[in-house]
């Protein structure tokens, strides 16, 4: 069984690193990628959060069809991820892998124009009940 290794660091710095991850998350769901990207950069240290950072630079880069590249960040958070939820960007890696030998569209870029789902976010989030 894996240990968890957590080094203490400045609430202030913690708190910035998860907002820059969240930011670049939504920059990614709009398909706005050098956003993305530019969110992530800058940060020395996510923390207990860098599994996520690195999932989101390889969703990024596997949209910009630098699958190679996808395929090492994903392979980097397969690493950081505690099961199961190291099997997704194992998948990740797969199918980024797989993108390199055969050449596939960029994601964002589908038949029709329409977007797809976000693939960090899968499931659209449950419907409130106000009335």
């Amino acid at each position: 069984m894996p240990t968890l290794k957590l080094k203490i660091m400045d609430l202030a710095e913690l708190v910035r690193a998860a907002k820059r991850i969240s930011h670049a998350a939504g920059y990614l769901e709009l398909g706005m990628i050098p956003q993305a990207l530019g969110q992530l950069e800058g940060v020395k240290d996510f923390g207990p959060f860098e599994a996520a950072a690195d999932l989101i630079r390889g969703e990024a880069f596997r949209c910009q069809q630098r699958h190679e590249d996808a395929a090492k960040w994903f392979r980097q958070a397969a690493q950081k991820f505690a099961n199961p939820l190291n099997q997704m960007a194992l998948i990740a890696v797969a199918q980024s892998l797989r993108a390199v030998a055969q050449g596939m569209p960029p994601c964002g870029h589908t038949p029709g124009g329409n977007i797809p789902p976000n693939r960090l976010r899968p499931n659209r989030p449950p419907l409130s009940d106000r009335n």
